[in-house]
């Protein structure tokens, strides 16, 4: 359990409003990466002074070295940054074995907004509003888990139909189908941001 913070060590703060600094200063620097934050730039983000940031820093040091942390605090030149604590240096290194994160083609996003709007969906119905073949882009969306099959069509030659996955949830950030967007705002997404795992 974190220790509490004594109040006389953040100037004109109570115990709850210097916690809260010490957390806002980690989330900054958290989501700063390497680039990290100067003293300076973590008061002007925080509307306070210099010196309360410097405390909340010292006081963030302690708490990872006390609480035995994953990450710890270092300065760099003039910048503070998170970075993984020596001890776990090993485990980080495992990232390396880790399938790398690349983008879906156009085809394959389009192919997928398609299945989206329209689940359950036949290949032939896919072609038929892409204009294109499918074939490629479906194989990779079923390879990816983002798609799966969902039975056969009641027409006739009984084709295969398609639906979305759990997977496809958890990469939109959806918690149900309900939540998905329409089928334009799907296919106006930035490609080049809309990254799948190998």
């Amino acid at each position: 359990m974190q220790r509490p913070i004594e109040k006389t060590m953040l100037p004109h703060m109570g115990e709850e409003e210097a916690t809260s600094t010490m957390q806002a200063v980690e989330a900054l620097l958290f989501a700063s990466g390497e680039e990290g934050l100067t003293p300076k730039q973590l008061a002007d983000l925080l509307q306070c002074s210099l010196k309360t940031i410097e405390m909340a820093i010292s006081l963030l040091q302690q708490a990872c070295m006390a609480q035995h942390r994953g990450i710890v605090l270092v300065q760099r030149a003039q910048q503070y940054v998170m970075v993984t604590a020596p001890s776990c240096a090993a485990w980080v290194a495992q990232l390396a074995h880790v399938p790398r994160r690349t983008p879906l083609s156009q085809a394959a996003l389009e192919t997928l907004a398609i299945v989206a709007a329209k689940q359950p969906v036949t290949k032939a119905e896919m072609e038929a509003l892409r204009g294109v073949s499918v074939e490629r882009p479906l194989k990779k969306l079923l390879e990816k888990q983002l798609i799966e099959e969902a039975g056969r069509a009641d027409v006739l030659g009984r084709p295969l139909l398609y639906r979305t996955t759990i997977a496809f949830l958890h990469y939109f950030g959806l918690t149900s189908l309900e939540d998905m967007p329409t089928l334009d705002a799907l296919q106006d997404e930035p490609y080049d941001e809309m990254l799948i795992e190998e």
